[in-house]
């Protein structure tokens, strides 16, 4: 088992990089879970919410919305990171940090599902909100890596094939993205936002 420091009052941290607190995987009121590496093995948890909120903002409101006017419940919501796959670069962004995927799973109706949003930063393009229906998540773990994967392979675009094969014709579908406005604090107006909230929350 690995040492673990102790940290005083009166030592500064610079690598501070983990949170101070972290749980065993309860969801806090905001929905996000924090992970501990409890076993001192690899930590397989990469959940980059925080970090990435901004690229997301437009997103996190309307999911917001799904809770606050459509009775849905989120289950759980996590950030990763996109990998390379072969020569591609699209998984960069401008400034060389990598590009991300976002992941909110979703009750409504007894019935869980999951959305999924590709990070956009620095495109003048936008790829529509995808939603997997009732589908089985036994094997999650293995298939949201096989997305990420994907979408990379697809030069950001969902891996609609492969998604078929996976979990079946007609279970995942995507949702058009409202229009962007230059300057907006979001990049979408709040009413385009409601929209879009409820043309999600018919597909759920």
């Amino acid at each position: 088992m690995p040492k673990r420091s102790h940290r005083s009052d009166s030592s500064k941290d610079t690598s501070k990089k983990a949170s101070d607190s972290v749980s065993t995987n309860e969801p806090s009121s905001n929905g996000e879970i924090s992970c501990a590496d409890m076993g001192g093995g690899i930590q397989d948890c990469t959940d980059q919410s925080e970090e990435y909120a901004s690229r997301f903002t437009a997103f996190n409101i309307m999911v917001h919305m799904l809770e606050e006017k459509y009775a849905c419940t989120i289950i759980d919501s996590y950030t990763h990171e996109l990998d390379q796959v072969g020569r591609s670069k699209c998984h960069l962004i401008e400034s060389g940090a990598k590009r991300t995927i976002r992941c909110v799973v979703v009750k409504l109706n007894g019935h869980v599902n999951y959305l999924l949003e590709i990070d956009v930063t620095g495109l003048n393009k936008w790829i529509s909100t995808k939603c997997l229906r009732q589908i089985d998540t036994r094997n999650w773990k293995e298939q949201f890596s096989r997305i990420k994967k994907g979408v990379v392979t697809k030069s950001l675009g969902w891996p609609t094939q492969e998604m078929d094969a996976m979990f079946g014709f007609k279970k995942h579908i995507g949702i058009s993205h409202p229009k962007s406005v230059e300057g907006h604090s979001t990049g979408i107006p709040t009413e385009s936002i409601l929209d879009w909230a409820g043309r999600v929350a018919e597909k759920l």
